[in-house]
Formats: structure tokens, sequence, C-alpha cells
């Protein structure tokens, strides 16, 4: 809870700490894996729609794999921070960027009603992957006012997100405002294409691994 009152109070402080190694990374892993574990929790209200329980293995896989994401968007933005001349190394990034994963929890929370939609287009398969769903996820959306306003305060979330990394980008690497704002786009470009053909796939597989 200090962490969080001291992000969002005091964020460039916060931020040069982590810039000068005074938080450690332990401290930011442990934070996103909180985070996680948050974020699990609450899909597991959408898991539940489609079997009486959860299997304890497929919930810790779940758990494993949003850390993993939380993880990687650290190094997504890593890259490009590095290739415009950021002066911090990938452990620092990762870590300032596991403090903001506190965003995802709130998206998550706003993103439920669109995880419903979702998954319903997932289980009209008779197997994962089996054709292209976008469509169909998107002609529920628009079908569902609930889903549709999820949509919007969705997409609001990640623009605060994008915002606060664009300023820890700033503090850590001592970027510009130009190549970080640049470094910030490609960052989110490489999430995008990783949540289109990494981590799309892999819910529907779990999704699939707990359908009754």
């Amino acid at each position: 809870m200090r962490a969080v009152e001291k992000l969002f109070t005091h964020f460039d402080k916060f931020m040069m700490r982590v810039k000068n190694g005074k938080t450690s990374f332990f401290a930011g892993g442990r934070f996103s894996l909180g985070m996680a574990i948050l974020m699990t929790l609450l899909s597991v209200v959408i898991y539940l729609n489609t079997s009486p329980d959860l299997d304890v293995y497929l919930f810790c896989a779940m758990i494993i794999f949003t850390w993993f994401i939380i993880l990687f968007c650290g190094v997504a933005f890593w890259i490009p921070a590095k290739l415009y001349g950021g002066k911090s190394n990938m452990i620092k990034t990762v870590t300032g960027f596991g403090y903001l994963s506190l965003i995802f929890v709130f998206i998550r929370i706003v993103e439920l009603p669109m995880m419903m939609v979702t998954h319903k287009a997932i289980l009209t398969q008779s197997e994962p992957l089996q054709h292209d769903i976008s469509g169909l996820i998107s002609l529920g959306i628009y079908q569902s006012f609930a889903a549709s306003i999820s949509n919007v305060l969705v997409a609001l979330g990640y623009l605060v997100l994008g915002y606060l990394t664009y300023r820890m980008l700033r503090v850590v690497h001592e970027l510009g405002r130009l190549r970080a704002l640049i470094s910030t786009c490609i960052g989110i470009l490489i999430i995008s294409m990783t949540a289109v053909y990494v981590q799309a796939p892999v819910v529907e597989f779990f999704v699939f691994a707990n359908k009754a």
C-alpha cells in the first residue's frame, strides 16, 4: 500500500528510486506478481460461468502466464527506449513497469463484461483456434450495452497506462519528450502484436481447459 501511495503522489520521485537502484527488481517483481494474482482472481468470475469450479493447476498456470505478460511488457518498452538512447537497463525498466501493472487490475475490473462476451464467442467453437472469431466478438460487444461501455473504459485505461509508461521512460531512461513518446508507441505496438498472436490463443486454450 505504501508503494501504491508513493506511486500516485510522488510518481517521478518513486521512479527516480527505481532508476538509482534503490527499489529492487525483487520488490517490483513481487508487486507485479501480486497484481497478476489479483487479475487472475477477477478472471475467475468469468471462468466459473463455463464450469462449476476451477482446477487449481489451471489457476496457477493463469497466474504465471499473467505475470509473464506483465514482465514481457516491461521488456517491450525497454527495447525501443534503449534504441533511442535510454540510459537504464532492462531490469530497471521491468521493475518500473512492474509497479505500473496496478493499472492492469483496474483495466481487468472494467473489462469483465467484455471478457464475458469474448468467452461466449470462444465457446461457440468445438475446439480452440478453430476459426477467427474477432468478428463474432465485435458483434457481441456491439449488441451488449455493458460490453460497449466496458470497451470504452478499457481503452481509457490503456491510455492512462500509456501516459504513465511515457513518464516512467522519461525518468528511468532520461529520455526527452519525443523519444519517450516514440518508445512508448513502439512498445505498445510490440505488446499489441503479442496480445493478438500469443495472449489471445493462450486465453482460448485456458477457456477450453476449464470448459464443463
